[in-house]
């Protein structure tokens, strides 16, 4: 028998260690970031910083409205849209 606060919290560790490298947390650091302290990625040299904002930004949009939409009666239908 396993507590389930114990299941929860390594599942949780596992998920927020696998976020480490992936370009879209990366890109939301990079909002809150001054631009002196920013690191050296190698999108940064062929895009400029607020098309990557935009981009982040679009995401971010993107995200909110599959939550929204999941949590309401009409995510049955989404597979079909």
């Amino acid at each position: 028998f396993i507590p389930m606060p114990v299941l929860y919290g390594v599942f949780l560790y596992m998920g927020v260690a696998s976020l480490n490298g992936v370009q879209f947390m990366d890109r939301l650091k990079l909002l809150l970031m001054p631009l002196k302290h920013q690191p050296d990625f190698i999108y940064l040299r062929h895009v400029p910083l607020r098309r990557v904002h935009l981009f982040t930004f679009l995401q971010v949009l993107c995200l909110a409205l599959l939550w929204i939409l999941k949590s309401t009666v009409a995510a049955i239908i989404f597979p079909v849209m």
